[in-house]
């Protein structure tokens, strides 16, 4: 079963500058990207985004698995196993994502404390978008073999 979609929190991704830039090329070839953001709006036009989910307006925030739940619906309804979930924050972004049975990847760019104990107990963890982007191909190969 191939990843379809990416749910990326605009927050991360805004702080990334130029990292972004070079995973976006990837992903907007390979992924449907849906922005997950407890932003209250935002203009997305003329972005590589194909569209977002706002807490603002659809009345739920990060880490409600409510508004995960209509990022699937907005996505098309695909399985949430077809969907990686890209997020730096343990609470807000790993641990909903997974609780709906999404994959998910955890972005510690600040060698936290919490994400070394969530790498131990086997959670993903990455140290910026390159490495993302590694993680990602690695996983295309491996649901490649399976």
């Amino acid at each position: 079963m191939s990843i379809k979609t990416s749910f990326i929190p605009l927050c991360y991704l805004q702080r990334c500058g130029c990292q972004w830039e070079q995973l976006r090329f990837m992903l907007i070839s390979c992924f449907m990207l849906l922005a997950v953001t407890n932003d209250w709006f935002w203009n997305m036009q003329d972005s590589e985004w194909d569209f977002g989910v706002f807490s603002g307006i659809e009345g739920a925030e990060k880490p409600d698995p409510e508004i995960f739940k209509i990022a699937v619906k907005a996505a098309g309804n695909i399985c949430p196993e077809q969907i990686l979930h890209i997020g730096d924050n343990l609470r807000k972004d790993y641990q909903p994502a997974r609780s709906l049975g999404m994959r998910a990847l955890l972005i510690d760019r600040f060698s936290t404390p919490e994400a070394h104990t969530a790498k131990e107990t086997g959670v993903p963890v990455v140290a910026d978008l390159l490495e993302a982007q590694e993680y990602i191909m690695s996983m295309e190969d491996q649901i490649a073999i399976s």
